[in-house]
């Protein structure tokens, strides 16, 4: 079973949540069954119920329609907001730019 991996475990919702990350790795994930981990433990199972990419500044335009529902339902309520997420992903990826591919994980709780 693969591992989502967080380096800020936290998981505002008991079910729904999202999570961006950089890159196209997830992209196929779509009905996979994947192991929430971080901090050297596992915080339980999550279905993986939709993915979609597109470089980051694109999603977080602020004419993308989806973007209040990334922000919204991102697990790391320091995400909220655009310069939250874009903060967190410049120290998750030490190298990271706003016009890198970037996968959109929506993921519920089991």
């Amino acid at each position: 079973m693969k591992k989502l991996e967080f380096k800020n475990p936290v998981f505002l919702f008991a079910q729904q949540n999202v999570t961006v990350r950089r890159g196209r790795k997830w992209i196929n994930s779509e009905g996979e069954t994947v192991e929430l981990w971080g901090k050297g433990q596992s915080y339980g199972k999550a279905l993986i119920t939709s993915v979609y990419s597109g470089k980051f500044s694109e999603l977080m335009d602020n004419n993308n329609p989806t973007q209040t529902d990334i922000l919204r339902l991102e697990h790391d309520p320091q995400c909220h907001t655009i310069k939250g997420l874009h903060e967190a992903m410049k120290r998750a990826y030490l190298d990271f730019k706003d016009d890198d591919d970037v996968c959109v994980v929506e993921f519920w709780k089991t």
